[in-house]
């Protein structure tokens, strides 16, 4: 079986100023485990995606936000829901 990447959200107050945007290369380049950072701006979630077989330590994404953004970041238990596109019907 292949190993997946795991991909966590986090929910963080994201404004559209250059600091934010620097957000995913620095988290990228200084958290272990990090390959990619994804921010939604509209509902100020970050996607983190790991490498495969890796985890994400959030608490190292936690301490590096507030260290480096002074921004708290709050895992989302559950991903955000995907934009529906067949309506399910329950039958």
């Amino acid at each position: 079986m292949a190993t997946q990447s795991v991909v966590v959200y986090f929910y963080v107050n994201l404004c559209k100023c250059d600091g934010c945007k620097k957000i995913p290369r620095a988290l990228e380049k200084n958290v272990r485990g990090v390959k990619q950072v994804g921010l939604d701006y509209e509902k100020n979630i970050m996607s983190v995606v790991s490498y495969p077989g890796e985890t994400v330590n959030e608490e190292k994404v936690a301490k590096y936000m507030w260290d480096k953004f002074s921004k708290r970041v709050v895992k989302l238990e559950t991903p955000p829901p995907p934009p529906p596109d067949v309506p399910s019907s329950s039958s």
